[in-house]
């Protein structure tokens, strides 16, 4: 599986994945890049999940025809 962690996650995610064939946008130079253009960028290259805290991705893009999997990650914090 090859996973690709968007520009809003810490880098760091990746040592935690090395199962996986893991980058980064930084590494791809992608990390000034759109969502629409992110998500075709990663298909086309061969990623299946992209990793996101972007929690608007769904109403942001038409994700009906994408072959990319989205996992939105949240942290909530308790006070």
């Amino acid at each position: 599986m090859k996973i690709l962690l968007d520009h809003n996650l810490d880098r760091r995610l990746k040592n935690h994945l090395t199962e996986y064939e893991t980058a980064t946008t930084q590494e791809q130079n992608w990390a000034d890049v759109l969502n629409g253009e992110l998500l075709t960028l990663a298909e086309e290259n061969g990623f299946n999940v992209l990793l996101t805290a972007d929690a608007n991705i769904k109403s942001q893009q038409n994700l009906s025809n994408r072959k990319i999997s989205i996992l939105v990650l949240r942290a909530f914090i308790i006070v």
